[in-house]
């Protein structure tokens, strides 16, 4: 397998749009194994389809784009010169790429601007792996950059093969299946789900089907027990108020 240096459009760009749904990124993957507490393996096959509703960006994202290269700096600081930016691709996984923030030799380096760990996270975890497999990195280095804390390296991500292969086996497949393909993924709780089917319902009225009884019944049945607990949590709160009146 043969990693390669790819040019991409400007960022933001409508050619750089296009060409983030003609693939999947590094930072598809999560998505694609449903362990992206952001996007649902659902809400990236619509995306990659083009059938997503545009959403701007978060102030946290926003912050990031700003911040990062702070945390790059940083890192040149401690461990030497890291070139930055790079995009590769790999002849093994045609339809997956990775974007690096940057790379001393055959060490990743990614950035992330948070407040809400130190123990670096399961999808950004996969990311790394993905960016090990696809630009033949030996390990990532992944530095933290939040607003109450200096910069600091949390981890280094090792290179694990059979992890490696498997998830980027398992992202092909899933492009092939459910981009190309006419097929999408199972339908989950998702914003972005709830948003798409909205649109697509029809407005007759018809006879349900034996599978609609059945899950208007669970529904309700969900619906009854949440408001239960809601009750439940409503009397705890008042209860431990009263202990501390």
């Amino acid at each position: 397998m043969t990693a390669s240096l790819v040019q991409v459009p400007d960022y933001g760009s409508d050619e750089w749009v296009a060409k983030r749904r003609d693939g999947l990124g590094a930072s598809d993957m999560a998505s694609v194994v449903d362990l992206d507490p952001w996007k649902s393996g659902y809400e990236l096959a619509l995306s990659k389809r083009g059938e997503a509703e545009a959403i701007e960006q978060s102030w946290v994202m926003r912050m990031g784009h700003i911040v990062e290269p702070h945390g790059l700096d940083f890192y040149e600081q401690e461990h030497g010169p890291i070139t930055r930016g790079e995009t590769f691709s790999n002849d093994r996984w045609p339809r997956c790429w990775a974007t690096l923030d940057g790379r001393r030799d055959d060490v990743g380096v990614e950035a992330k601007f948070t407040n809400a760990w130190r123990d670096v996270p399961r999808h950004v975890v996969i990311q790394c792996y993905a960016q090990m497999g696809i630009a033949d990195l030996a390990r990532v280095d992944v530095v933290r950059i939040s607003s109450r804390d200096a910069p600091e390296v949390v981890a280094t991500i090792e290179r694990d093969e059979v992890v490696i292969e498997g998830l980027l086996d398992t992202a092909e497949a899933w492009f092939a299946r459910y981009v190309l393909g006419d097929e999408m993924p199972p339908v989950d709780g998702s914003r972005g789900a709830s948003r798409y089917l909205d649109k697509t319902r029809g407005d007759d009225e018809r006879t349900a089907t034996d599978q609609q009884v059945q899950l208007l019944d669970s529904l309700r049945t969900v619906r009854a027990r949440l408001a239960e607990d809601e009750r439940a949590d409503r009397l705890l709160v008042n209860e431990l108020k009263a202990t501390m009146a």
